[in-house]
């Protein structure tokens, strides 16, 4: 039977400690700068915790809580996290198939972490994971308006990864910035090539391209 999750606030109580992703870097940072974040309002963090047997858990269009679900305190052990925060893009770090027309400074919402707990590796969890924080994202910019949701992708699997859901490479001009990039010395605009590229690769999608992806 596939196992079953519920997506929170990461919170008190919740455990963190035992998470492993594969990459140092986001294990590290969920256990010690996660909580933080979420106090000085710089990103929101979300986790799945593993539901009981015979609940029901959420879908990609979102579900339920912890309490909802009355199972309180019982769904504390963190299997995956993603974090959401607020965002802006410049033009011209846009590609230019996406950049016709927008504004020069374009509202965006930031993907800034997305990680899966090495015991899900390898079974369709990764998509999920990411068609959850889209529905979060996507609800987000309904509220305050995102045109755009950027990640940055760990290494090379992370981009193909995200290249499956339409997302392309900011421009040279862009790479490594937000609003007020300026255009780099590296060779003509256009999409960033992965050969020699420093990691994270910043990546862009339109947010409504993304919600008919998942939905």
């Amino acid at each position: 039977m596939a196992r079953r999750f519920v997506r929170e606030q990461l919170r008190e109580g919740h455990r963190v400690s035992a998470f492993r992703c594969g990459n140092a870097d986001l294990d590290r940072w969920l256990v010690e700068s996660a909580a933080s974040a979420g106090r000085r309002d710089y990103s929101r963090t979300y986790v799945w915790v593993g539901a009981s047997s015979g609940t029901r858990g959420f879908g990609t269009s979102g579900g339920p809580t912890a309490a909802d679900l009355g199972l309180g305190e019982e769904l504390v052990e963190v299997v995956a996290y993603f974090t959401l925060s607020g965002f802006a893009i410049a033009r011209s770090a846009v590609p230019g198939r996406l950049s016709r027309g927008e504004y020069r400074v374009i509202p965006a919402l930031l993907l800034g972490k997305l990680a899966l707990d090495q015991s899900l590796h390898r079974r369709g969890y990764g998509r999920i994971l990411l068609a959850d924080a889209v529905v979060e994202a996507v609800r987000a910019s309904r509220l305050a308006a995102a045109r755009y949701l950027v990640v940055d992708a760990v290494d090379p699997h992370a981009a193909k990864f995200y290249r499956q859901f339409g997302f392309a490479s900011v421009t040279r001009a862009g790479a490594g910035a937000g609003v007020g990039a300026e255009p780099g010395a590296d060779g003509p605009a256009g999409e960033a090539s992965e050969v020699g590229a420093a990691w994270p690769l910043r990546m862009v999608a339109r947010m409504r391209d993304l919600e008919a992806a998942v939905s």
